[in-house]
């Protein structure tokens, strides 16, 4: 986070102002002062947030806003006349779009905009006092105010009073709670006391700044309320002793308590809640120009403003020059601006986001909050996740890859070129204890923990590790190690730079590189190890270490590379360690507030940025360093490395002091060369001389090879779509739709610097001897690249050679060897050095005009062209083998881009089928696989193999045995059936092997062996669930239902969800249709065949393929025939239940006590004392008390002892006293389609002929004509049809209803 002042704008007559506030909704902004002066203000192309300022989007999370971007310049001033005091209070109500304003002499204005201009509306005039305060809703339809002799109104937006009420005390503060359910009123005494809407006192709150402290500001955010575990403070109040408390919510006992160490405070949350802005005066004496401390002057008063982020952490500071006395602050709708109301000015200084992102070689990584709907963010982290993005620079951000993690990312740092470290916290299984000193001041456990993933710039994970108890605040990585810090410890660990390592080497990597930690005191303690070097531990979960304080002097940023650690100190001191054993190398302390701090490749130089944005260097002796060999790099070049601090411990203070820094990029190739971002401004600094700045904005990701990569992720998050590649000076730089008015590419930008500007205008205009002693001036290894390539595009090939020689290129040189041997032939020259300068068509062309089409193609497969390979290749240039090898490569190509359909065709066209059926399996293209499988010869062993194989890995049994039987390997087919329970097909490919054999059925025999093995074990394990699905597979459907209807049985004894039970029940019902089916459909001689097979039957067998036996032999053999008869019974029982349930709840009493009737049949299912006292109930809550009674009358008969059958008989009492049993409110009578009888609707069953009707399965009701009803294919049960009609499947089976 950082902060600049950019614009000031007076207030004429030099009137002081005494309160300022910005419209969320419009971007206006009114000011109030002295002199009743009033004013409404608008700056140019203001940008407002899409909603309401609860709605905007925090800073740096993709508003495709910069803060170079936002409004400047002043485009409407008017001036509101009708205050006659000072103006003290102004407040915006951004949802209606009014202003509301007060003066010292208790007037009350509510202003209106009409036609682009402000008029006044309303006006409420209470001269006897003043108003202390006022304040919209969030909603903006009430309106509170605040007097200073106890008085408040609560009005509404018409201007209606809904509340007037003296509260007793005098006030200072009002606020609204979010929902605005609640009002805090801070009084004069230092109190805060909480009333809802309609007056009445609630509580009052706890405040902790100290007993004389009172309140002089205070806000409520309009969008946070923090509750629950993980909650973030969402009030905020100031005191006048110069404390912040910030409370999650009116009743927090642990709030959040800062001490600003500055007075008369004012502070406002940013419009998104994720930072508050503080500020106030603070006595701050002069810095000394050479060390950065006091200059031992007398301080002064001076306004600053202070930035805290939600969690109560200090960001950053600003001074305001000249400035005595600031009463207000206010934020703009996007969060990226502040407004300050300072003596007779406004102050407005822009914002610049603190992103969480890392820039690599090719790729850039960010991360944004992504929390699911409705969460307001005081949820905690086990209901959030993060979205991580990688994008590809050199497309322009336009190539992306997102991925989801869980939890909350809290730090991206960058580590070498192709990798990145990110730390997220998330929800822990186990509370996490924390790291700190043990006894009753200890912190309780924690419920987060911390992981520290290291990703390539692609997305994939390569290391994982658990941070245990710590709590990270900071990180750095190289290119081996990632570190953290949580301020007192510093843990550390090698990391893994590939994926692709075997489990053993994983295992053992894991082993070996552990991660450790220590603490990282700025002198050596008693903690220390030999030396004064600190302990290293292991970093184990759950163990802190033993007997620990936590410092005083907190590690606030670190720095490394692969061989040192930099570690700065919230005091100035910076320590430096030595991997892997992390002995003390050197220590130095200056009187400096280390914000963020950078060191160069081999860590001699340490770039530090303070909290006010001063960027220093900090030079480490050859004692204090590690070597490292740059080509043609001189360790001084182009600046002055002497320093007035002199010596201190190995490090010393340069002559350089640089402000509004808000990053430092140091270069990855020379030790001296680093980018600072100053405000809009770019500078490229060696050592302490800049270079002409640049107007820039965006993160610089790399610089290396004179060149700067500057990613503007604001826009780049916004979405805009990449259109082109282009160049800038020079450079290539991937170009998005964001444009400036000039066409300059303002979202990812590649910049040279000066020297290689100078290079290519000296090679451009004069020549390559003077760029050669320019080089020898400044040298680099990129100008003498540089240098050789323009030497060989005018084919001087001593030059060229000179210049690899000089960056020790041996393999250009041993190219150039050969290119220079073929003096006899320049066209073949020009075209090699083309290629080389990767100019790749226009050497293509250079061939073609020679008439070596070989020598293109050699070209481009060299480059892996294989798409210009074959249109080459089909107009003669190459033969067959060629072609189809680099279709083969096309294909391979598509697939890493998971194009398998094009990856397919590519495949087909080569006929490479193996490839073909790897592409397929890795697109799950079962039906593709089929048709590869009956397409190839039968010789196609492997390939088949391999397609067998790929589908029994999906579960195809059928389409496996397919293959692997083509190839004749029934054996492997068989062993696929049997893994996957298949065994009729199991039983089928054993029969046909034992018929193309000549064989006695073993195959069968051994088919049979491994079922009854399978089964035996499902049945000492009680495992029905399993021993059905069994069942089922095989085609023995009736044992399948036994074990169903048994387990149905067994849960309805049990009592268990009737819902479960009526599963059981259907899925037992739907197996014996199966097996009815099955017989129906027996041959009649199967029998026969069975009986004289001489052992097991191919047909029936363990497999089950056809059964064999009648229906009489399976009934014996099952032992139960109720079970073929009726096996819908259960089903249908606790399907009446259920409906009438449902129907009673949907309060058609009347339908479900129809339904219940039904039950009566079904008694032996469900107790009979179930059924009736369901019938009871609903026929007691439909009316119908004839049927009541006899319900109470069969559950008397039923009752086990005397007080259950007195329970019956006073319920009986109480319910007829008042109701006649003869009212019966449902006589509706139907004639039987039998006999003509009237019969009640009730009954299903006629009292005259004995006719049983159906009962419809969609609403209980009685079917008179079973022929006029719709009937299930499945189940066969009946609806009516104007009842089925709204079902999409069966009420009773669930099988789909044709239409």
């Amino acid at each position: 986070m950082f902060l600049y002042l950019s614009k000031k704008i007076s207030i004429p007559n030099d009137t002081a102002l005494h309160s300022l506030a910005w419209d969320n909704a419009a971007g206006w902004i009114a000011c109030g002062g002295e002199n009743a002066v009033l004013k409404v203000l608008k700056l140019q192309d203001a940008i407002v947030a899409p909603s309401a300022a609860a709605n905007a989007p925090p800073v740096g999370t993709g508003t495709g806003i910069t803060p170079a971007s936002a409004p400047a310049n002043l485009s409407l001033s008017q001036t509101l006349e009708g205050h006659s005091g000072v103006v003290s209070r102004v407040a915006w109500n951004d949802k209606h779009t009014k202003l509301t304003t007060a003066d010292a002499n208790g007037m009350i204005i509510v202003w209106v905009l009409y036609k682009g201009m402000w008029y006044e509306e309303m006006v409420n005039d209470r001269a006897k006092c003043t108003v202390a305060d006022l304040a919209w809703s969030a909603r903006g339809d009430k309106i509170a105010i605040a007097y200073v002799d106890g008085s408040i109104i609560l009005g509404g937006v018409e201007g209606n009073r809904i509340l007037g009420k003296d509260l007793g005390f005098t006030l200072a503060r009002v606020a609204w709670a979010p929902d605005a359910n609640f009002l805090l009123f801070a009084g004069q005494d230092g109190s805060a006391r909480l009333y809802d809407v309609q007056g009445n006192y609630l509580h009052k709150m706890q405040l902790f700044a100290g007993d004389d402290a009172k309140i002089v500001d205070m806000h409520w955010h309009s969008n946070l309320r923090g509750t629950g575990n993980g909650a973030e403070p969402a009030l905020a109040i100031a005191f006048d002793n110069g404390k912040l408390q910030m409370n999650c919510h009116e009743r927090d006992t642990q709030p959040v308590l800062v001490d600003t160490q500055m007075t008369q405070l004012v502070l406002r949350w940013s419009p998104s809640g994720s930072h508050l802005a503080v500020a106030g005066h603070q006595l701050l004496a002069k810095p000394s120009a050479a060390t950065g401390a006091a200059d031992g002057s007398e301080p002064k008063p001076m306004v600053v403003v202070q930035l805290y982020s939600r969690s109560g952490e200090y960001l950053r500071y600003l001074k305001v020059p000249q400035g005595k006395v600031i009463r207000a602050i206010t934020w703009d709708a996007t969060g990226l601006r502040l407004a300050l109301a300072v003596d007779a000015a406004i102050y407005f200084c822009n914002v610049h986001p603190e992103y969480r992102a890392a820039g690599m070689r090719d790729a850039v990584c960010w991360a944004m909050d992504a929390s699911p709907a409705g969460n307001d963010g005081g949820g905690s982290d086990a209901e959030s996740f993060s979205r991580v993005v990688f994008a590809d620079v050199k497309s322009g951000g336009g190539h992306r890859r997102e991925l989801k993690m869980s939890g909350t990312v809290q730090i991206v740092v960058p580590g070498g070129k192709d990798h990145v470290g990110i730390v997220v916290r998330r929800q822990a299984a186990v509370a996490v204890p924390a790291a700190a000193a043990t006894g009753p001041s200890a912190p309780a456990a924690s419920s987060y923990e911390h992981l520290a993933h290291v990703m390539n710039a692609v997305g994939t994970p390569l290391d994982v590790r658990s941070l245990a108890w710590l709590v990270p605040t900071t990180a750095c990585m190289s290119g081996t190690y990632l570190v953290v810090s949580d301020g007192t410890h510093v843990a550390y660990f090698p990391y893994q730079a590939t994926s692709s390592a075997s489990a053993l080497s994983a295992m053992l990597w894991a082993r070996e590189s552990a991660a450790k930690v220590f603490r990282a005191d700025a002198a050596p303690s008693s903690s220390s190890g030999p030396n004064g070097n600190p302990e290293v531990l292991p970093l184990l979960v759950g163990t802190p270490p033993a007997n620990t304080t936590e410092a005083t002097d907190l590690v606030v940023s670190m720095a490394c590379n692969d061989d040192v650690l930099i570690v700065a100190k919230a005091s100035g001191a910076l320590i430096k360690y030595a991997f892997p054993t992390m002995a003390r190398v050197a220590a130095a302390a200056f009187a400096i507030r280390p914000y963020r701090i950078q060191c160069n490749l081999d860590a001699t130089l340490l770039s530090v940025v303070d909290l006010t944005g001063i960027l220093r260097l900090v030079s480490f002796d050859a004692t204090g360093s590690s070597s490292s060999s740059n080509i043609g790099l001189p360790s001084t070049a182009g600046g002055s490395m002497d320093s007035k601090a002199g010596g201190n411990g190995g490090a010393r203070l340069l002559e350089m002091e640089r402000r509004d820094v808000w990053a430092v990029q140091w270069s990855d190739d020379h030790r001296d060369m680093y980018v600072v971002l100053e405000k809009s401004r770019m500078y490229v600094m060696r050592n302490t001389s800049p270079e002409e700045p640049l107007t820039a904005t965006g993160l610089a990701v790399r610089f290396a090879d004179l060149e700067v990569t500057l990613v503007d992720l604001d826009h780049l998050i916004s979405g805009a779509p990449p259109i082109s590649t282009t160049t800038t000076n020079g450079a290539t730089a991937g170009r998005l739709t964001n444009l400036t008015e000039d066409g300059e590419d303002t979202v990812i930008r590649t910049i040279p610097t000066r020297a290689l500007r100078d290079t290519q205008m000296i090679l451009a205009q004069v020549g390559i001897p003077d760029a050669t002693s320019f080089a020898e001036s400044h040298p680099h290894p990129r100008l003498w690249r540089t240098i050789a390539r323009s030497a060989l595009a005018a084919s001087d090939w001593a030059s060229a050679a000179s210049c690899f020689a000089r960056v020790l290129d041996y393999a250009s040189l041993q190219w150039l060897k050969g290119v220079q041997a073929q003096s006899g032939d320049p066209e073949k020259q020009r075209a090699a050095v083309l290629a080389y300068l990767g100019d790749i068509a226009q050497a293509e062309h250079q061939y073609a005009e020679i008439d070596r089409r070989d020598l293109a193609v050699a070209l481009r497969r060299s480059i892996g062209d294989a798409a210009r390979v074959v249109q080459i290749g089909k107009a003669g240039g190459a033969d067959d083998a060629v072609i189809e090898q680099c279709w083969s490569a096309m294909g391979r190509d598509a697939m890493a881009r998971r194009s398998w359909a094009q990856a397919a065709t590519y495949f087909a066209q080569a006929r490479d089928y193996d490839a073909l059926a790897e592409c397929h399996l890795a697109a799950h293209d079962v039906a593709a696989l089929e048709a590869l499988a009956r397409a190839l010869p039968v010789t196609a062993t492997a390939t088949l193999d391999r397609i067998g194989d790929g589908l029994a890995r999906l579960g195809m049994a059928r389409e496996a045995t397919y293959a692997f039987s083509k190839r004749g390997a029934s054996a492997k087919g068989m062993a696929v059936c049997l893994a996957l329970n298949q065994w009729d097909m199991a039983v089928e490919l054993a029969s046909q092997a034992s018929d193309n054999g000549g064989g006695n059925g073993g195959a069968v025999l051994g088919v049979d062996e491994s079922f009854a093995r399978m089964e035996t074990q499902l049945k000492l394990r009680g495992d029905g669930a399993q021993l059905a699905a069994l069942y089922r597979s095989a085609n023995q459907h009736l044992k399948s239902a036994r074990v169903l209807l048994d387990a149905a049985t067994a849960a309805s004894r049990d009592r268990q969800e009737p819902v479960l039970v009526k599963k059981l029940f259907v899925m037992g019902a739907l197996q014996v249709e199966r097996y009815h089916r099955q017989f129906a459909n027996t041959s009649p001689t199967a029998a026969a065949i069975a009986g004289n097979t001489g052992g097991a039957s191919k047909l029936g067998g363990a497999g089950g393929l056809m059964l064999a036996e009648d229906h009489d032999s399976a009934v014996k053999a099952g032992g139960d025939a109720r079970v073929l008869e009726n096996p819908w019974r259960g089903a249908e029982a606790y399907h009446f239940y259920l409906l009438a349930q449902r129907q009673f709840y949907t309060g058609d009493s009347d339908s479900a006590l129809r339904t219940a009737m039904s039950l009566r049949s079904y008694c032996d299912i469900l107790s009979a004392k179930t059924v009736y006292s369901l019938i009871a109930l609903l026929s007691h809550k439909s009316r119908n008390y004839q049927v009541c009674s006899r319900a109470l009358g069969k559950l008397q008969s039923l009752s086990e002892d005397d007080d259950e059958y007195k329970t019956y008989e006073q319920m009986a009492i109480n319910i007829f006293t008042n109701h006649p049993v003869t009212d019966f409110s449902n006589r509706v009578q139907i004639p039987c389609s039998n006999c003509s009888e009237l019969m009640l609707e009730l009954d299903n069953t006629c009292a005259g002929c004995d006719t049983t009707y159906l009962t419809c399965i969609a609403s209980g009701r009685l079917i008179a004509d079973p022929q006029q009803a719709f009937a299930c294919a499945d189940c066969k049960h009946r609806a009516l049809d104007s009842e089925i009609a709204s079902f999409n499947h069966c009420p009773l089976c669930h099988a789909a209803l044709m239409s």
